[in-house]
């Protein structure tokens, strides 16, 4: 949704304020979505009324205002009308957040300081930027970004992270300092009271301001280490039912890695293209719409999307899930002949859509063998089993399945075999 699309621009940032969803699409203009749909463009062809800067959009809002920022002067929306700069001369800042009834932004330059605003919402747009900052002073590197949690500001610089906490005497205090740095600033994932992001040296951390840990190693440790480049990296929260992920989205290398946070566990999310083509997760923004319990997703066509757990299509396209599994020896380096292998699904949801199936293994790092494929569409079969027998002898083996349609959930794989002598 909408389904007109106003403008075919790659929409890069999105938050909610107020009713709308406001977004902001590569060519540096500003959209309001409407709560039934349709859309109004907040920019024009003057500069002024479209965002300052050549970075990704943070967003920030007050009660009468939306505050956007992407490395040049902020830019504001107060519901009716043309954006236009946010007022009182505010420094350039890569970064705008909210805090004891203050707009905070940090400077889009190698100094380490922040600038606030004064108190209310007439005073976000007075600045005195020569009495209004602070440096976040442990060490001489650059605050890249800035963000709130649990009514403390989150300090990123590149070798150290400060949490300032409001203090009625000095404005804002020093609350921790943390000795990680971040690497990209966009990698930060809100979650609650706690916060994910990729650190300078490539881990993915968690941190409720007072302490950190790693959660990519060993999962996926060696994956991030491999990668060409993470300095585009950015991240989002995407919750769904019982499940909690952060997301986070690699460009250069055309990976989405997603956490789910409570158990721990790693996965990927990928996108098929229209020749069948497994590429990089097609969300090129997102937003956390808590409110109204949705995650939605901007995508290079301009066009906003749900994600949708329930949904057995992608834009029109089969949902596909590939599910590997590690290397299987039954607990025994001897020789396994197989007899059978079942595959065993259960139906979803009430429909007649077909799923199709593919099976295939490889032995001792071997390549991957012909897949064998099969089709489910007996919409009376509520758990489906899949038959494949006598597929040879081997030490270990590694099993790996690929079905679409959404219709079905895999339930497990179980072997019949032999162990043999030698």
């Amino acid at each position: 949704f909408p389904t007109t699309i106003p403008n075919a621009s790659s929409v890069i940032g999105m938050s909610r304020w107020g009713q709308y969803l406001i977004y902001v699409t590569n060519d540096r203009k500003l959209w309001a979505l409407h709560p039934l749909g349709g859309v109004t463009a907040l920019s024009s062809a003057t500069a002024t009324t479209q965002l300052d800067g050549g970075l990704r959009p943070v967003f920030a809002s007050t009660r009468t205002r939306v505050i956007i920022t992407g490395g040049g002067k902020p830019q504001k929306w107060e519901g009716s009308g043309l954006s236009a700069r946010l007022g009182g001369s505010p420094p350039a800042a890569t970064h705008v957040t909210t805090i004891a009834q203050r707009v905070i932004l940090n400077a889009a330059d190698p100094s380490g300081i922040i600038y606030w605003s004064e108190l209310g919402d007439s005073g976000a747009e007075t600045w005195n930027t020569g009495l209004n900052f602070r440096e976040a002073e442990t060490k001489q590197d650059p605050v890249i970004g800035i963000y709130e949690n649990s009514n403390e500001i989150v300090c990123l610089g590149t070798e150290t992270i400060q949490m300032l906490a409001p203090d009625p005497s000095v404005v804002f205090s020093n609350a921790r300092t943390m000795e990680i740095g971040c690497g990209p600033a966009l990698s930060y994932v809100g979650l609650d009271e706690k916060f994910l992001l990729l650190d300078n040296r490539d881990r993915i951390m968690v941190s409720e301001g007072r302490s950190f840990e790693s959660v990519s190693s060993p999962a996926v440790g060696q994956t991030l280490d491999d990668m060409q480049s993470t300095s585009d990296a950015w991240g989002f929260r995407y919750s769904v039912g019982n499940f909690d992920f952060g997301v986070f989205q690699f460009p250069t290398d055309g990976r989405t890695l997603a956490l789910e946070t409570g158990s721990a566990q790693w996965c990927e999310y990928r996108s098929v293209n229209s020749s069948g083509q497994q590429g990089i997760f097609a969300a090129t923004s997102s937003y956390y719409w808590a409110e109204q319990n949705a995650t939605v997703v901007g995508l290079s066509t301009g066009q906003i999307a749900k994600l949708d757990a329930a949904a057995t299509t992608d834009l029109g396209s089969p949902v596909t899930a590939t599910l590997t599994t590690s290397f299987e020896s039954h607990g025994t380096t001897l020789s396994k002949k197989n007899i059978a292998i079942r595959l065993r699904f259960k139906r979803g949801i009430s429909a007649t859509t077909t799923t199709n199936v593919e099976y295939s293994y490889r032995d001792d790092l071997g390549d991957w063998g012909d897949p064998f494929l099969f089709t489910m569409n007996d919409p009376t079969d509520v758990q489906p089993v899949v038959a494949i027998r006598s597929t040879g002898v081997y030490r270990q083996r590694q099993h790996r399945i690929r079905y679409d349609g959404g219709v079905f959930a895999f339930s497990g794989l179980e072997e019949d075999y032999t162990v043999l002598n030698s």
